[in-house]
C-alpha cells in the first residue's frame, strides 16, 4: 500500500465529543503522519469548534506546498446541536475563517459538507464555484449527496 494514498482524517484531532484529550497528542499524530509521507489532510472548520484547524495549522509549518488540504463547510455548532447552514455567504465565510486559521492562501478541495434543505443545492454549489473562481479552493466536491442530488449537480454542472 502507497501512504501517499491515505488521508488523515482530523475529526478527533480537537478532542471535541471523544473525552478528555491532551493538545500534545494532535501535534505527535500530524508529525508522524507526516514522516510517514502522508501528505493528504482532511478536515473541516466544524471539527472540534475550529481547533483541528488550529493544531494542523502549528503542524504545517513551512511545508504547505507539500500538503494537499481538504475542508468541509456548511455545518456548525449551537450549543450542543448540529445545524446546518449551505447558504453562499455561509459557505464563503466558511472557507475564509478555514484559510484564516490555516494561515493559507488556498484549500486544495473545499467541499459542501452535508447539503441544507432550506437552500437549493445549486446555490450551494455555484458558491463553491465563486470560491474556486476567487482562487481560494483549487477543487469543489459535495459531501452527503442522496441520488436525486447527485444527479442534479450532474445535471447543472460541468464535472
Amino acid at each position: 500500500m502507497s501512504l501517499d494514498r491515505l488521508c488523515l482524517g482530523t475529526w478527533s484531532l480537537g478532542g471535541s465529543h471523544f473525552g478528555p484529550y491532551d493538545c500534545s497528542d494532535s501535534q505527535r499524530t500530524l508529525k508522524h503522519a507526516y514522516e510517514l509521507g502522508i501528505r493528504y489532510i482532511d478536515t473541516a472548520l466544524f471539527y472540534a469548534r475550529g481547533r483541528s484547524l488550529d493544531y494542523i495549522q502549528q503542524a504545517i509549518g513551512s511545508f504547505r506546498d507539500q500538503l494537499y488540504i481538504s475542508s468541509k463547510g456548511g455545518l456548525f455548532w449551537n450549543g450542543k446541536a448540529v445545524c446546518h447552514d449551505a447558504s453562499p455567504n455561509a459557505l464563503t465565510k466558511d472557507c475564509e475563517s478555514t484559510l484564516k486559521r490555516l494561515k493559507t492562501d488556498y484549500l486544495d478541495l473545499y467541499s459542501l459538507h452535508w447539503p441544507d434543505s432550506s437552500v437549493p443545492l445549486e446555490s450551494s454549489i455555484e458558491s463553491l464555484i465563486t470560491l474556486k473562481e476567487r482562487g481560494l479552493i483549487k477543487e469543489w466536491g459535495a459531501c452527503n449527496l442522496n441520488d436525486n442530488q447527485v444527479q442534479t449537480v450532474q445535471n447543472n454542472f460541468s464535472l
